[in-house]
């Protein structure tokens, strides 16, 4: 992850602090809280993938459920003066802070199977100096310690502690927690065609695999052919034209992760090129030819608010280490905001894209 990504989490609650009307807060806070697990889920999907489960290890899908009154914390060294109740911290204090739930086991995809198909947790993360509150932000988007959870496909090391005992994890789609197992057994059973050092051997099949109905299979075709800088343009205008949701927003994330250097490769001619005249503007010049010209297009042309979130929320969660690429992801999300006023979209629609467009500090959105 980028040291970015963590410190816009931060900007994310500087944001949201600064809300004085209380309903209003209520439903932003809510709104983000909202993003910030969407962004995770994003993130997990690009980054997974079916190689790394072994029939050594033990790899399982489960809900991964924390007690309500999780995470909870004790203050060492921190003392309350009798004189004037003021709490006193002292050079040296810190606070331990001790996360608890529970695991249950959808369905095991690798190693030995459970003896349970439900697991409690409970451990102390590592002590740190400062006042209450000072969580990193990998603490904070963790669902491990988030009240939310969420569904996940992760790795049960019998040995590990704390944490580490379910790594590494990644979250997903719950809806999608039927398609895990067939996936993997396909990757599996046509591993050489998913390895990055064949993509090109196998392009013509991993570009047929990219309309796969397994989300999970047409994302492992995606990441290879990516991988290998073999994502081709009019496939990918292509297919953020037909998918939705997490599956759109994972196939803009790893178009963009493609298109920062150098130009996008030669355009497979069995689709028609799409139009010349929808993109060209002036602050679109550092992305023409790239695979960020192609999502761009795609914005122009949405004809709702829920592909504009989810195209919008595959572009924030891109890699923003360099200005360029943090201007890249600026200009993209001027479009979506200038098509968000085009389209009229509703509150909860703009709701969201607002707290992304503070968060990335894209340029309010104009008045409709």
């Amino acid at each position: 992850m980028t040291n970015y990504r963590f410190l816009s989490c931060l900007f994310l609650l500087l944001i949201l602090s600064c809300l004085t009307v209380a309903s209003k807060a209520a439903v932003t806070t809510n709104v983000a809280e909202i993003l910030v697990y969407d962004q995770r889920i994003v993130r997990d999907l690009s980054l997974f993938s079916f190689t790394q489960v072994s029939p050594s290890t033990s790899w399982v899908v489960a809900d991964v459920i924390p007690d309500s009154t999780s995470p909870s914390s004790v203050s060492v060294g921190a003392y309350i003066q009798a004189e004037t109740g003021k709490t006193v911290v002292p050079p040296g204090s810190y606070e331990v802070i001790t996360v608890h739930g529970s695991i249950n086991i959808l369905s095991v995809l690798a190693g030995i199977p459970q003896p349970l198909n439900r697991y409690e947790w409970e451990w102390k993360n590592p002590e740190r100096s400062g006042p209450i509150n000072t969580a990193t932000p990998e603490e904070n988007t963790s669902f491990f310690i988030g009240g939310a959870g969420g569904t996940a496909i992760l790795r049960i090391n019998a040995e590990g502690i704390g944490e580490n005992k379910f790594f590494p994890d990644y979250l997903i789609p719950r809806e999608w927690t039927p398609f895990v197992v067939p996936a993997l057994k396909y990757v599996q059973s046509h591993s050489e065609m998913f390895r990055s050092e064949e993509a090109n051997t196998h392009r013509v099949q991993l570009q047929e695999l990219l309309s796969d109905a397994n989300p999970f299979i047409a994302i492992a075709a995606a990441r290879t052919l990516q991988q290998a800088r073999l994502l081709d343009a009019n496939f990918v205008r292509e297919r953020l034209t037909k998918v939705r949701g997490f599956e759109q927003s994972v196939f803009t994330y790893l178009a963009l992760e493609q298109s920062p250097v150098g130009k996008a490769p030669e355009a497979t001619p069995n689709i028609p090129p799409a139009p010349q005249d929808v993109v060209k503007g002036g602050d679109e010049v550092m992305m023409e030819g790239t695979l960020a010209e192609e999502v761009a297009r795609v914005v122009n042309n949405a004809k709702d608010s829920e592909a504009l979130k989810a195209i919008a929320l595959g572009v924030s969660d891109s890699e923003q280490n360099t200005m360029l690429e943090r201007e890249r992801v600026s200009q993209l999300l001027r479009r979506v905001a200038k098509r968000q006023t085009a389209l009229n979209t509703h509150v909860e629609a703009d709701a969201y894209l607002d707290i992304m467009f503070n968060l990335l500090n894209v340029f309010p959105r104009p008045a409709k």
